[in-house]
């Protein structure tokens, strides 16, 4: 398998920091007993990345954009209420409100996003 390159694809920046410096690559190092997919795409600036089982499925999941307005800023963050909650310390997201989560070895959170309506239930059997 040749290593593909960023600039065989058309890669977005990334959705978290929106860093332009974006890598595409097999594994190769083995993921310790556990299942990963072959192919990984990250953003080499906050370290975020996915993998996939090929590099046709990784490239479509990176450039997916959920239909939002996009990651703001954790200080603008709104009060007592819960929204979607990004931080790179463990490249991950959570649902909450983020001032509930505070102290040594918590996650600091960076960014925030406002939760997308739930699905219509209309039609459906109760």
């Amino acid at each position: 398998m040749t290593t593909p390159t960023p600039q065989d694809y058309a890669l977005k920046p990334c959705p978290f920091c929106a860093g332009a410096e974006i890598f595409i690559e097999p594994d190769e190092r083995g993921s310790g007993g556990q299942w990963v997919g072959p192919v990984h795409v990250g953003c080499k600036a906050c370290g975020c990345q996915l993998c996939a089982d090929d590099e046709s499925k990784a490239v479509a999941w990176w450039n997916r954009r959920a239909p939002q307005s996009g990651w703001l800023s954790i200080s603008e963050a709104p009060q007592g209420r819960d929204v979607l909650l990004y931080s790179p310390r463990y490249l991950d997201l959570t649902i909450g409100d983020w001032r509930h989560y505070c102290g040594i070895n918590q996650p600091r959170f960076t960014h925030y996003q406002e939760l997308p309506p739930p699905p219509s239930t209309k039609g459906e059997p109760t």
